[in-house]
């Protein structure tokens, strides 16, 4: 019988925290080797060797569940970190405007800063 020998290098699930910038975004995995089988998870259930990107604010940071297995190596515990989208700050300034009593009213304008 062959034992499974100890991994010569830590995996690590870096997590990912940022303003939302309309590109998708995930945690990142560093320190696999060749023949690891590195699989995802949302709800700690159903796995997917789809990395899963987001791009949305969302109210709470979501968990993203790491598993590696590679029958070279003795088994990995789940490993898990987060995506955090936070709202980007948009400002919106109505231009002045005036007019006389009996005039048309004036086309309403803004700057819009942020976007």
């Amino acid at each position: 019988m062959i034992t499974p020998a100890d991994r010569e290098t830590e995996v690590k699930v870096e997590k990912y925290e940022g303003t939302y910038d309309a590109n998708e975004h995930s945690i990142k995995v560093t320190g696999t080797l060749t023949d690891d089988k590195v699989e995802y998870s949302t709800d700690g259930m159903t796995w997917s060797e789809d990395l899963p990107m987001f791009k949305n604010v969302a109210e709470t940071p979501v968990t993203v569940y790491v598993k590696i297995t590679n029958t070279n190596y003795k088994e990995l515990p789940v490993l898990q970190n987060s995506v955090t989208i936070i709202p980007k700050a948009v400002t919106v300034t109505a231009d002045d405007k005036s007019k006389k009593y009996g005039e048309t009213d004036p086309e309403l304008t803004a700057t819009v800063n942020g976007v």
